[in-house]
């Protein structure tokens, strides 16, 4: 506790370690982009987002942060990170009532901010018409994705997304058997799903050769077309189930990411409790449930298609 008093109250903002972790950011961001399946994920936010704040990479832009000076550093984290009212403090452990109130001493002596709320950030906007475009990448790996959006963390049907998502990857799915085993074309295939406060979306996506780009973008609107229309068959449905009891059993046995996610769920207004109850949520769900929110979402009319692919591929 003492420690993290420490770096609560009093952090150092070492200008050398400011300077490396800068570094350290940049090159990180370099082989990103230097990566097909990296290239792919970036433009597609910009391509799905626009001028919205989740257009940015996890990481940054490297250009922004070159620019970055340390004191812009130090007032973000004294003026908005330290926001009392924003902030989520949770334990997990054997601890008493004197740990408690050394917490609540703790808490009690941040300085928090007393600055002005930030303003709050417009909904996206997300393409109005059918997206396509094409990259090059210097490597000998294509990679095709199709994007289309989805919900925000307070919405029910986050839960029905994750059903899908559990369906839709590993080596069991029939996204992979069937781009991949049946087709010979991928070299890994999935699907990848994203939401905050704003909505999320939800991307399908496989690597392939450089050859294979045609035939594995028809492959992948095959997919989304038959979930579009029929949604999960029962043996899906149940493996997804089946997957997610499991992870949501070891997670249960994981203090340390159970609290995360209790805190996180707090944080995003789903109640402390919700990680808890995820094994009773899915059990309720079925999978005409299911598959109606499913198709509702992958019949949207206006996808992003993006094939990442190396110079002079054939198209």
């Amino acid at each position: 506790l003492e420690l993290l008093r420490g770096v609560l109250i009093n952090p150092r903002f070492d200008r050398l370690e400011f300077i490396r972790e800068r570094k350290n950011l940049v090159e990180k961001l370099g082989s990103r982009a230097s990566s097909p399946q990296g290239m792919a994920e970036d433009r597609l936010l910009q391509l799905l987002y626009g001028d919205h704040p989740y257009a940015i990479p996890r990481y940054g832009m490297a250009g922004s942060l070159k620019k970055l000076r340390l004191p812009a550093l130090r007032d973000f984290y004294f003026h908005t990170c330290l926001r009392a009212e924003a902030v989520v403090c949770g334990m997990a452990g054997d601890f008493n009532s004197r740990t408690i109130r050394s917490v609540e001493a703790l808490l009690a002596a941040v300085p928090w901010t007393t600055a002005a709320v930030p303003p709050k950030v417009a909904p996206p906007v997300f393409p109005t018409v059918p997206v396509r475009e094409q990259l090059v990448n210097h490597r000998s790996q294509t990679v095709v994705m199709a994007a289309v959006p989805a919900c925000d963390n307070l919405s029910p049907d986050r839960y029905m997304i994750d059903i899908l998502q559990s369906a839709m990857n590993g080596q069991g799915s029939r996204l992979f058997r069937k781009i991949r085993e049946e087709a010979g074309l991928a070299y890994y295939t999935g699907m990848f799903s994203s939401r905050g406060f704003h909505p999320g979306y939800i991307s399908i996506f496989a690597g392939t050769s450089r050859e294979g780009a045609a035939e594995t973008a028809k492959l992948i609107e095959e997919e989304r077309q038959r979930l579009a229309q029929t949604g999960l068959d029962p043996d899906e449905f149940e493996a997804a189930i089946a997957a997610l009891s499991h992870a949501h059993a070891e997670q249960l046995e994981n203090s340390g990411s159970l609290l995360m996610q209790s805190c996180l769920s707090e944080y995003y207004g789903n109640g402390v409790m919700e990680p808890f109850r995820q094994q009773e949520i899915f059990d309720r769900i079925t999978r005409t449930e299911a598959n109606a929110v499913i198709r509702r979402y992958l019949s949207h009319p206006n996808q992003v298609c993006l094939v990442c692919r190396p110079e002079n591929a054939p198209e």
